[in-house]
């Protein structure tokens, strides 16, 4: 009987270690991040989105406008659910030949610049379409 009850504590000690190493290990609520860039209601292509997180030790998710200014942000080395949080925004100059880009197109540093970026987002588990409407004037 004794050993029977000291195995069933064991049991349950070992049970709740690994619940909470699990859950220690999944670091919370991931998302991912999808959308599109117009600049002045024009889909622009050729475009780098980057999701600086607020949170110190998080890294930077990228992403790059295709097919229509359509975006998905990779995080790390290519996963697609990004950390749940607040980002700071900037989208610049990804030179593709041919596009829209490469014709000149300029944006300001309230776009591009990380300091002076006013786009902002928040992240949160599941699917999250966020779209950003620029403007050059």
């Amino acid at each position: 009987m004794r050993f029977s009850h000291r195995f069933s504590i064991c049991h349950a000690s070992l049970f709740l270690l690994l619940a909470a190493a699990f859950v220690g290990c999944s670091g919370g609520q991931s998302g991912i991040v999808t959308g599109t860039i117009t600049v002045d209601g024009k889909p622009i292509d050729g475009l780098q989105v980057e999701f600086v997180p607020k949170k110190v030790g998080t890294a930077t998710a990228i992403g790059f406008t295709s097919n229509g200014g359509q975006y998905e942000l990779m995080y790390g080395r290519g996963k697609k659910m990004i950390p749940a949080g607040e980002y700071r925004v900037t989208v610049g100059v990804f030179r593709e030949s041919g596009s829209e880009v490469d014709r000149g197109l300029k944006l300001g540093k309230n776009y591009t610049s990380l300091e002076e970026t006013e786009l902002k987002a928040t992240v949160t588990g599941g699917t999250n379409p966020i779209d950003f409407a620029l403007k050059t004037k």
